[in-house]
C-alpha cells in the first residue's frame, strides 16, 4: 500500500514539470449571409489566413420549380483574425461555373469551367489572385478545350498541385455516352502547358469509376479506378452493378499505355486506395 501511494504522489509531482501554457485569440465576428452552407480553409501564409464561404442562392424561378447555384466568397484575415478583405466573384465568373480555389507555392488561383454550345466544347479557365486584395490579376486564361457532343455528356475537372508544388495537374473528365475519356495536362505556375495527353479507357461509364490520377517524377501518369460487374439479384433476376476489383494503369506523358499493375494477389484484394508517390 505504501509503494502504491508513493508512485501516485510521484506522478502528481511530475505533472507540473510537463505543463505548458496555451493561448488562443478570438477575432471579430464575421457576418455571414443567409444561405451559407460551408466554410473552407484555402491557404495560410505569414500575412494571414484565406478561407471561402459557399452560399446557396436561387438562379431562376419557374412555376413548376426553381434552379439554384452556389456563390463563393473569399475571405482573408490577418494574424490577429482581423478581416483584411472579403471578395465575391459574381462579375468575374459571369457565364462561367466556379470550380475551385487552389494554391501553388506562395500563389493563389481561381479556376472555372464553361460549355460553349456553338463549339460543342468544354473549356477550363484559370486566373491568379492578388493576395492583398482578392482581385484577379488579369483576365481568365483558357487552360484547355475539349470537344463534347453536348452539355449532357460528363464533363468535370480537378486541378491539383503536383511535383512538389511546382506544377498543376489538370485532369478533365470528357467522357461521352459510350466512352470514358480523360484529358490530362501538366501546367506551370504561369499556366503554360508542359505536357498534354488524352486517355481513352476501355470501360463504359456503368462499370468504372475513377479514384485517383497522379503525375510522377518520372513523367508517368498513374490511374487508379474501380471496376464493377453486373450480377443477377432477386427472384426476377434483375441485374445490379457491384464492385469487382481495383485496377491500376500506367501511361506515359503522351497518353500511351505502358502497363497494368496487378493489385490482387494470394487471396488478398484491395477495397480502397489512394495513390502516393514515394522517393526511391
Amino acid at each position: 500500500m505504501k509503494k502504491l501511494l508513493f508512485a501516485t504522489l510521484t506522478l502528481f509531482a511530475m505533472l507540473p514539470a510537463f505543463a505548458q501554457n496555451y493561448r488562443y485569440t478570438l477575432g471579430e465576428e464575421l457576418k455571414l449571409k443567409k444561405g451559407t452552407t460551408d466554410l473552407d480553409i484555402v491557404a495560410a501564409d505569414n500575412t494571414g489566413l484565406y478561407f471561402t464561404e459557399t452560399r446557396l442562392r436561387m438562379k431562376s424561378y419557374f412555376l413548376i420549380g426553381a434552379s439554384f447555384t452556389d456563390d463563393h466568397k473569399l475571405y482573408k484575415v490577418d494574424k490577429n483574425f482581423g478581416e483584411v478583405f472579403d471578395k465575391e466573384y459574381k462579375k468575374e465568373l459571369k457565364g462561367l461555373d466556379f470550380n475551385s480555389f487552389q494554391t501553388l507555392g506562395n500563389d493563389l488561383y481561381l479556376f472555372a469551367t464553361d460549355y460553349i454550345k456553338k463549339e460543342r466544347a468544354f473549356k477550363v479557365y484559370g486566373a491568379k489572385i492578388d493576395k492583398n486584395s482578392g482581385d484577379l490579376m488579369g483576365d481568365f486564361t483558357e487552360l484547355g478545350s475539349y470537344n463534347l457532343e453536348s452539355k449532357k455528356d460528363d464533363y468535370e475537372m480537378k486541378m491539383t498541385p503536383v511535383l512538389g508544388g511546382k506544377n498543376f495537374l489538370l485532369v478533365s473528365n470528357i467522357s461521352g455516352k459510350d466512352r470514358i475519356t480523360l484529358g490530362v495536362d501538366l501546367l506551370d505556375k504561369t499556366f503554360r502547358k508542359k505536357e498534354s495527353a488524352v486517355i481513352n479507357l476501355e470501360f463504359d461509364d456503368d462499370h468504372f469509376s475513377l479514384q485517383d490520377v497522379v503525375y510522377t517524377n518520372t513523367n508517368k501518369i498513374v490511374i487508379l479506378g474501380k471496376v464493377y460487374e453486373d450480377v443477377q439479384v432477386g427472384k426476377r433476376k434483375r441485374k445490379r452493378s457491384v464492385f469487382k476489383q481495383y485496377i491500376m494503369m500506367i501511361y506515359d506523358n503522351k497518353g500511351v499505355k505502358d502497363k497494368d499493375v496487378v493489385l490482387d494477389t494470394d487471396n488478398r484484394f484491395v477495397i480502397s486506395g489512394k495513390l502516393i508517390e514515394q522517393n526511391s
